[in-house]
């Protein structure tokens, strides 16, 4: 079996510490990750990759913005993105809001091992949707 094709994943956490930290989880699974600590970093940051197969997003991001902004904005450029946010504040609304727009929500403290197999999941999903593209 061939290694895998490098992935690009854009983090989106106000908390640069835990930016940092899935950041370098992400880089050590051998995929490009970029991190950002604000929905117009996040914008900023999106517009500079010419692919992303992936957005993990902190739900709360700052009094003006939240992690579904942050979709918004990158499906606006990656239509087929798949996204996961990662929360502590897990409503029935925000639950509700994210299947609809099909979107994983994992709950805060996200056990690093979780958050890798759930990355795993959807980039391997990315990549059998880029099969079937071609």
């Amino acid at each position: 079996m061939g290694k895998l094709q490098s992935k690009t994943v854009v983090v989106v956490d106000d908390e640069p510490a835990l930016a940092l930290t899935y950041r370098l989880f992400i880089q050590r699974e051998g995929h490009a990750a970029f991190s950002a600590e604000s929905y117009q970093d996040a914008v900023n940051t999106l517009s500079e990759c010419d692919a992303v197969d992936l957005l993990l997003t902190d739900l709360a991001l700052d009094s003006k913005y939240t992690g579904f902004d942050v979709i918004d904005a990158a499906r606006s450029r990656f239509p087929e993105l798949p996204c996961v946010i990662i929360t502590g504040y897990a409503t029935d609304a925000v639950i509700d809001r994210a299947t609809a727009i099909g979107v994983l929500v994992l709950h805060k403290p996200v056990p690093i091992e979780y958050l890798l197999e759930t990355i795993r999941k959807s980039l391997d999903v990315t990549a059998t949707l880029d099969r079937k593209a071609s």
